[in-house]
């Protein structure tokens, strides 16, 4: 490959100037985790296709990289291995747009090659995307010696297909240890293709089938092939010391937090603990995230850790756009505010947020409780946390992305009550990106800006997104002062008109008043035959989702039951538990709900077993027994709904869009001092839905 070295003309900054402008909050491990997914969401190429997202860590032998990378060869002359790491991504649009600044401008493709390669302060123009491809892109360069690698595969506008590879470098020159010693350095080289209409200048690779395998080779990695596009970035020869040490300097010690051992384990947390929204979620409204690390799926089959699985149902619950003021475990609320010019309030966002116990917390089966504030990087929460045995509150907030964008903004809590050692609360606001603001700049003709929130608060995120804050260049501009203000108040109005302590939540109450409001005068309840028995065919018609089987047994205190699902094609299928009443039938939601009778519905699921699918797998065996649970397999997702209490009243069937036929087996708890036995009804439904 050809270089070319950055001189004193070439660039108005020094690497030093963008190696030095980073977050030092967070270990770069979250950086990187926050800034590769970003990209590859930002560039996912289908809507209706989940993007892949790959993290592998390769040991090397660095002298196989000396004759690509001459300039760098007395680094490169050990046969000692190291450690690379290599992101990957597919079903995303890879590096695509202009190679060269001076070619026109497309106003359909994106320029990503020349926003994340060869232009390390450009910043990326899709309106939803994560945010700066500028110096939060140098993250790379901080996790080794600073030379990065870029591979990628596009599609042409022909249809036909380009791969493309360049490497860049950027080094501190203020030490002495540099890797390439030439005067006037500015820190900054790369390496592909000289340019031939512009003699000296560096272009990539292009169709180099020779170079590009050699070097992918290296790094055990293939190309892409067939219809598939995306973008491989590789960090040779990372400094795995200095990782593992901000790793365990992020936690204090005595705490456990075993995902601090290795790097792929703190990897595997933070993609948990900034995309717990869109990670494997079925429901997310876009390309949902399917990640893996060194080809394991995060999440494992064992799901991700409870607090991630209690953020990413508080998000779906977000987009149901419904407001509920009065549910005893889960709250939801829009967040109003007005425009400068005009007096009606508008919906800037969603607000959900709930109290959960360590109990709840805590994976089934197990008694691997691991405090939330570990979980989120917080140590000065869990210091408090644990020194004055009292929580603090935690909201977070985030934009389209779906990434989180902090677990400790405390202008967003500031006056919340902390809560007992034994509880956490727990908030999610999602803003409205498409909510138009409108404001007046302090200026001679005051100027009328209009500007959708998703870009107001984008363009005032620093490189790295960990913080909103508002525009103050602009005059008296206090949209996000008045978001954080106007969720403290949603919060602290709940909790003072109603006691929402975990420990003081109403018990399960079934008397005469239950039965006169809802309950039928005969006819309610099946029969208390213990013997099995059968029904057949009921559902969502011709073209919706159907039951062809249900055989049920009723066994006193609960019932046993084996249904067959057939999805005839729906790729979001809900069974829920309802009560046969008068007139109708009853869900746990109109049960618990305002017009209902405001008590724990009285019947739940106490496991969930996927037995099998027909034809394609015969022997599943994986359970449901806690709203934290899920089931994954053969391209089939499982997830609880749950109500008050978080008892599980129904489930959710996400599957690709063909025909399936899924066996349960499930047993549902009924109350002893009644003759109430449970019916289910099954439907389809639409992220917008969210729980029933």
């Amino acid at each position: 490959m050809k270089s070319r070295i950055y001189k004193s003309d070439d660039f108005e900054s020094k690497a030093d100037f963008y190696l030095r402008d980073q977050n030092t909050e967070y270990p770069l491990l979250d950086i990187l985790v926050r800034e590769s997914i970003q990209n590859s969401a930002d560039a996912a190429a289908f809507d209706s296709k989940p993007v892949i997202f790959e993290i592998l860590t390769k040991d090397i032998i660095p002298s196989d990289l000396s004759s690509h990378f001459p300039e760098l060869s007395d680094y490169f002359s050990t046969t000692d291995r190291k450690k690379s790491i290599i992101i990957a991504d597919a079903n995303t649009n890879g590096l695509t747009g202009r190679i060269r600044r001076s070619e026109p401008e497309s106003k359909t493709i994106s320029d990503n090659y020349l926003g994340l390669v060869a232009g390390v302060t450009e910043s990326y123009k899709r309106p939803d995307s994560g945010g700066s491809w500028g110096l939060g892109k140098i993250i790379f360069s901080l996790l080794g010696i600073g030379l990065v690698i870029y591979y990628s595969r596009i599609r042409k506008t022909n249809g036909s297909f380009e791969e493309r590879l360049a490497a860049t470098l950027f080094e501190n020159t203020d030490e002495s240890d540099t890797l390439i010693h030439q005067t006037n350095y500015r820190g900054i080289a790369m390496w592909g293709a000289e340019d031939p209409e512009n003699p000296g200048k560096i272009i990539p690779l292009i169709d180099d089938d020779r170079d590009i395998d050699d070097i992918l080779r290296i790094f055990s990695v293939e190309r892409y092939t067939g219809n598939l596009t995306g973008t491989m970035i590789i960090v040779p020869c990372i400094n795995e010391e200095k990782l593992l040490h901000q790793i365990k300097e992020s936690v204090p010690e005595n705490s456990t937090a075993p995902w601090c051992n290795s790097i792929e384990n703190y990897m595997e947390i933070a993609i948990q603990r900034w995309y717990a929204p869109r990670l494997s979620n079925h429901e997310y409204p876009g390309p949902y995230i399917l990640a893996r690390i060194n080809g394991k799926s995060v999440p494992d089959e064992s799901g991700m850790e409870p607090v991630f699985n209690l953020i990413q149902d508080l998000y779906n619950q977000s987009l149901t756009e419904k407001e509920n003021t009065k549910n005893d475990t889960v709250l939801f609320s829009n967040i109003l505010t007005q425009n400068y010019d005009s007096g009606s309030n508008f919906k800037i966002g969603s607000l959900v947020w709930t109290k959960v116990t360590k109990t709840q917390l805590t994976r089934p089966g197990t008694v691997s409780f691991y405090n939330p504030y570990l979980l989120f990087c917080d140590d000065k929460d869990y210091s408090y946390s644990v020194e004055n045995q009292k929580n603090p509150p935690i909201v977070i907030y985030m934009r389209k992305p779906g990434m989180v964008i902090t677990y400790v903004d405390k202008n967003w809590t500031r006056g919340l009550q902390d809560t007992d050692p034994d509880c956490f609360l727990i908030g999610l606001f999602r803003l409205e990106s498409d909510a138009e603001l409108r404001y007046e700049k302090e200026n001679k003709t005051h100027d009328v800006v209009s500007i959708k929130a998703e870009k107001y608060v984008r363009k005032n995120e620093k490189g790295d997104h960990f913080i909103w804050k508002d525009d103050v260049s602009v005059g008296r501009v206090r949209f996000v002062t008045n978001m954080s203000g106007k969720v403290i108040e949603k919060i602290k109005n709940a909790a003072g008109k109603q006691d929402m302590s975990v420990s003081n939540t109403r018990k399960l109450s079934i008397g005469r008043k239950i039965g006169n409001a809802f309950l039928p005068s005969n006819g309610f309840y099946l029969s208390r035959d213990k013997k099995k028995q059968t029904q057949t065919g009921y559902g969502g018609g011709s073209k919706g989702p159907v039951i062809t089987e249900n055989v049920f047994e009723n066994k006193g205190t609960s019932v046993w039951s084996k249904i067959i699902v057939d999805t005839k094609g729906n790729d979001k299928t809900m069974i829920l538990l309802v009560l046969n009443a008068e007139n109708g039938t009853v869900s746990a939601k109109t049960w618990e709900g305002e017009k209902g009778i405001k008590t724990k519905f009285p019947i739940c699921f106490k496991d969930i077993t996927l037995k099998s699918i027909i034809g394609v797998n015969q022997s599943i065996e994986k359970t449901i027994s806690s709203f934290s649970d899920r089931i994954m397999s053969d391209g089939v997702m499982i997830s609880p709904i749950s109500t008050f209490g978080n008892q599980i009243t129904g489930f959710r069937i996400n599957t690709p869009r063909s025909a399936m036929k899924l066996v349960f087996e499930f047993t549902v708890s009924v109350p002893d001092d009644t003759k109430l036995c449970p019916s289910i009804s099954i439907s389809t439904y639409s992220p917008k839905e969210g729980a029933e």
